[in-house]
């Protein structure tokens, strides 16, 4: 610190009475905000996900292509419409001989032999119990990504609240440089030093506060309508509803075999099976039914009658349109079988990344308690120095930053433990290791 060597002392002492409460605001800043009523904080996290199921547009689009899907294996099991057939034919030298004119009405309609029909039902059947698995897999899938933007809206509001305290701290700097400079302690560049900082700092708490504001946004879009917004210390509170991860990993086979999206893919397969079995069955079209009543006229001497008849029409199972269009039902099985395997294995990788995530974030947290009880100290001791000359403002800006980078990693490691057991929430289906509410109604049949 600079000193004008001219300055009596009495003048000094002076200026540094007026510069007494110009450090009120070194009173102790907790390292994210006060701890929230845990109960509060899980209210407001589960009725975003909650809002999000009634109003949102995610969950909504899913409906529709479960329902367009139940509506596809209707169709498909249906053998066809109805029809009727009129004809009539000119009989003598000339068409316009009306009287001499053969005529045809004929009824007919498709129809599903035994195993077609079976078929058709078990497509029917599939379709709607993969309706459900899908459902239930694309609820939990909306509540992992609501979930996760409310957890980035909170980690933004403690990271914004630290740049705005940093922001603070600054102005008072610079507001204690401008009075020693006045008494000549300090040069103009050290306090054109402080104020680049503040200005840097401003910045950064723009930017931070418009980054919050877009994650709100996002949030808002989710769930069709404003959620409730979370408080700071939110993040605290859920970490402290946590229950410990098992010590051991057995558990992660069984978890993945019974994870909504794997089960999704073994419904989803289920249901190309009995797709491509109704496509086997199915491939040389189906059986025709046709009553038919004719009508011969008086020609030449001879009486005329009216008859009635039946007609079936039976396809053959053979050719090479129904050997591709079987081959193109076994394809649907292979893909659909693929698709199961590649959704279990990213499952499992998933569940393992998020499982060390997880422990690498509580290990890291332990790590930080033993930090955060001095931090506060820290930036007390660091302050008064510095208020009292016994630092420089090289000193006082680079640990304060410091202490700030410290709180910024404190909140950074909570969001992803929060984040990490989400995940594992998510896949395992287990509310023990993240508060997410229960399912969201069935779609009805």
């Amino acid at each position: 610190m600079q000193i004008n060597s001219q300055m009596t002392s009495g003048r000094i002492r002076k200026g540094r009475r007026q510069l007494a409460g110009a450090l009120a605001w070194l009173a102790l800043i907790p390292l994210v905000g006060a701890t929230a009523n845990e109960a509060d904080a899980v209210r407001k996290l589960q009725a975003a996900v909650e809002l999000a199921w009634q109003r949102g547009p995610d969950l909504a689009l899913v409906r529709s292509e479960i329902e367009q899907s139940r509506a596809l294996a209707r169709s498909e099991r249906r053998a066809g419409a109805p029809y009727v057939e009129y004809q009539e034919e000119g009989i003598g030298p000339s068409l316009a001989n009306r009287p001499n004119a053969a005529r045809y009405l004929r009824f007919g309609s498709p129809f599903n032999a035994p195993w077609q029909r079976s078929a058709g039902r078990a497509l029917e059947e599939g379709t709607i119990s993969w309706g459900s698995a899908h459902r239930r897999a694309a609820a939990l899938e909306i509540a992992v990504d609501v979930s996760d933007a409310w957890l980035e809206a909170a980690a933004l509001q403690e990271r914004a609240a630290i740049r705005e305290r940093r922001l603070e701290r600054l102005a008072r700097a610079v507001a204690l440089q401008s009075k020693r400079l006045e008494v000549g302690e300090v040069s103009g560049a050290d306090l054109v030093q402080i104020e680049l900082e503040r200005a840097r700092a401003e910045l950064a708490a723009r930017s931070a506060q418009a980054e919050l504001e877009a994650v709100r946004a996002h949030l808002t879009r989710l769930t069709g309508a404003p959620a409730p917004a979370p408080a700071r210390g939110d993040l605290t509170a859920l970490a402290a509803v946590l229950e410990p991860l098992p010590a051991s990993e057995s558990w992660l086979d069984a978890a993945v075999d019974s994870s909504a999206a794997v089960v999704a893919a073994l419904h989803g397969t289920e249901r190309e099976r009995c797709a491509a079995r109704l496509e086997r069955v199915t491939a040389e079209g189906r059986p025709e039914a046709q009553l038919e009543w004719e009508k011969i006229p008086y020609l030449d001497g001879a009486d005329g009658f009216e008859a009635i008849g039946v007609v079936l029409h039976w396809p053959l199972p053979i050719g090479k349109a129904v050997r591709a269009r079987r081959a193109a039902g076994r394809a649907r099985v292979r893909a659909a079988e693929q698709r199961e395997q590649r959704v279990r294995a990213q499952t499992r990788a998933d569940l393992q990344a998020a499982v060390a995530e997880a422990r690498q974030a509580a290990a890291s947290l332990e790590l930080h308690s033993a930090m955060i009880e001095k931090l506060n100290t820290s930036e007390h001791v660091l302050a008064e120095q510095f208020r009292l000359g016994a630092s420089s403002y090289l000193e006082f800006l680079d640990g304060s930053a410091r202490l700030d980078e410290v709180r910024l990693l404190h909140v950074d490691t909570l969001r992803s433990l929060l984040g990490a057991r989400l995940d594992l929430a998510a896949i395992t289906g287990d509310r023990n290791l993240f508060p997410l509410p229960a399912q969201a109604p069935e779609v009805t049949p």
